[in-house]
């Protein structure tokens, strides 16, 4: 496994990983979004296809067959979306609830229910730029993640169960920016691998601050 935060470092020198930090996915409403598109999406499209076929415009029944497909395919994902809500769940706490740029960051996790159904765990640290624009009436937004740091991976089942670790939050890199049009955001992503299952996959948002003094104005506030 790698990044073991307390290895070679005093542990009086160290915040202990106790700020729990609450996911930002929520299983049930993916599922419950994905279900109500899927039922209005078929519900559409049989009228049409059905409607197609009883007039006996077979170049128009073909086509709509064709979402048709698209409707199955909506179909199997929302029973993808309803067994990922069975998945094991992760609590992880942190070192620091406002983390600072340059800041070395612990991390504390356990899973919750069956741990030995994942088969691999991996936990990363990224930051991730939005910017919203207009293309003519077209509203569009661009995503890119810009930085990507490895915090755990492994493949131990003691260690998937519960384990720790750390990342050193890069200096030079951006803090975290919320503005009409453009958001940069720092999160940590947590993947596990679940054979013949939905995997596991959840983000914990982290509100990163430029620097220790911006933090205590936080605090303050």
């Amino acid at each position: 496994m790698e990044g073991h935060p307390f290895r070679d470092a005093q542990v009086t020198k160290r915040k202990l990983p106790s700020t729990k930090i609450e996911t930002g996915t929520s299983r049930i409403k993916h599922f419950l979004a994905g279900g109500l598109f899927t039922l209005v999406w078929n519900a559409i499209v049989l009228l049409i296809f059905i409607s197609a076929l009883s007039s006996g415009e077979t170049f128009f029944a073909v086509f709509s067959g064709l979402f048709v497909l698209v409707g199955v395919g909506l179909v199997v994902y929302s029973g993808y979306l309803f067994l990922a809500i069975f998945n094991p769940r992760i609590e992880l706490h942190v070192s620091e609830g406002l983390p600072a740029l340059g800041d070395t960051l612990d991390i504390r996790w356990k899973i919750v229910g069956s741990a030995s159904r994942i088969r691999a765990l991996k936990i990363e640290l990224r930051a991730t730029e939005s910017a919203t624009y207009r293309r003519g009436t077209d509203t569009t937004t661009d995503t890119n993640v810009f930085e990507r740091i490895r915090i755990a991976h492994t493949d131990v089942p003691r260690e998937i169960a519960a384990g720790t670790g750390s990342v050193a939050i890069p200096a030079g890199a951006v803090p975290s920016f919320v503005a009409p049009h453009n958001h940069i955001g720092w999160a940590i992503h947590v993947e596990g691998d679940i054979p013949w299952w939905p995997d596991l996959q959840d983000w914990f948002a982290l509100y990163v601050v430029a620097n220790k003094r911006h933090r205590a104005k936080w605090e303050v506030a």
